[in-house]
């Protein structure tokens, strides 16, 4: 079962930050943080049954992680309906058990979310602080699937 929520939450980082080739297996994961894809890159190994090549670049502005791998590429795109090439419009949220959801919604928080405390205010005076969540994405189909799968665990 740890693998299945572990690569539910490696598919939320690529749902988010991700593109998954279209002539080839290949996966890319663009962080800032060269010491974030080498931590996936890690845990990836040992998830991955066979060996998967892997491969942290360096661009212009930020690090890439290539991912060759035609199983995971299979799976990414079967099980977590990600879709190769450009995906921002059309990803579609994953029907998955209850601890693998949450797992995707992590990662892709992980990749395109924003977690801080806004103040609060009675009478023009902060009175405390809310936490607020921000998931970005440009398919409105996905966040508000997300949006209710939330909502449903939370109210449970």
């Amino acid at each position: 079962m740890e693998n299945k929520t572990t690569l539910a939450f490696i598919a939320g980082i690529v749902a988010a930050d991700g593109p998954i080739r279209i002539s080839r297996p290949i996966i890319e994961i663009y962080s800032k943080d060269k010491e974030v894809l080498e931590k996936l890159q890690q845990i990836l190994s040992k998830i991955e049954q066979t060996s998967t090549a892997m491969k942290v670049y360096k661009t212009k502005t930020k690090y890439v992680l290539y991912i060759y791998s035609s199983t995971l590429t299979a799976t990414l795109t079967k099980t977590y309906k990600i879709p190769r090439g450009k995906k921002s419009k059309t990803l579609s949220f994953p029907e998955l058990p209850h601890q693998e959801q949450l797992e995707y919604i992590k990662g892709f928080i992980f990749g395109d979310g924003t977690f801080y405390l806004e103040k609060t205010y009675k009478k023009s005076k902060v009175s405390g602080k809310t936490p607020v969540l921000e998931i970005y994405s440009a398919s409105l189909c996905f966040l508000e699937s997300v949006k209710s799968v939330m909502e449903k665990f939370q109210n449970t």
